[in-house]
């Protein structure tokens, strides 16, 4: 099985926190490692497109800013089920039906230390090339490993699932894996 890191395809508008005392990009960065927890009922996230985009299209069904929280259309939410169990964001966005998703899902002993290029500090690691040693039993289809917690992981079986429904807006990069 093939694992991908996904990023947002450039072709498409960005979305950025909008004007907002905390914004989604600080909590997301604090929710990746670990210093908050995720109180749906509570908070609520403003996010904008980037002005930057203005040549761009709004037709993105994946928004990955956020990372470890994806933003996905209502399209791809419906069609991608596996997405469902995740824990929800309240957004307030754009577009009514996007939804905000935490990627919970953490894959411990993932990290092929020997292999991988890396530096690691007192904050943690800082990882340039990450080769994953992922059990052929495992069958999550999008996940995060605790040494690059803001990394979106996803398997062959999501890769497929989105490019057969014709969903729009990510860039999959192949990871090398160690067996």
């Amino acid at each position: 099985m093939k694992i991908y890191s996904i990023t947002q395809d450039d072709k498409y508008k960005t979305l950025i926190d909008a004007d907002q005392v905390e914004s989604l990009q600080e909590f997301a960065t604090k929710l990746a490692y670990g210093e908050v927890i995720l109180e749906s009922e509570r908070q609520a996230f403003c996010v904008v497109y980037n002005s930057d985009d203005k040549n761009k299209p709004a037709l993105s069904d994946f928004f990955t800013f956020f990372r470890p929280i994806l933003v996905v259309s209502e399209k791809a939410y419906d069609a991608l089920d596996f997405l469902q169990t995740f824990p929800r964001v309240k957004l307030l966005g754009p577009r009514a039906g996007d939804v905000a998703i935490f990627i919970a899902e953490l894959l411990s002993n993932a990290f092929d230390i020997d292999q991988s290029d890396y530096d690691r500090g007192e904050g943690g690691y800082v990882v340039y090339k990450a080769v994953l040693k992922i059990p052929e039993s495992y069958t999550g289809e999008i996940f995060r490993i605790p040494e690059n917690p803001q990394v979106l992981y996803v398997s062959q079986v999501f890769k497929d699932a989105v490019e057969s429904l014709g969903l729009r807006g990510l860039a999959f990069k192949e990871v090398a894996r160690s067996y």
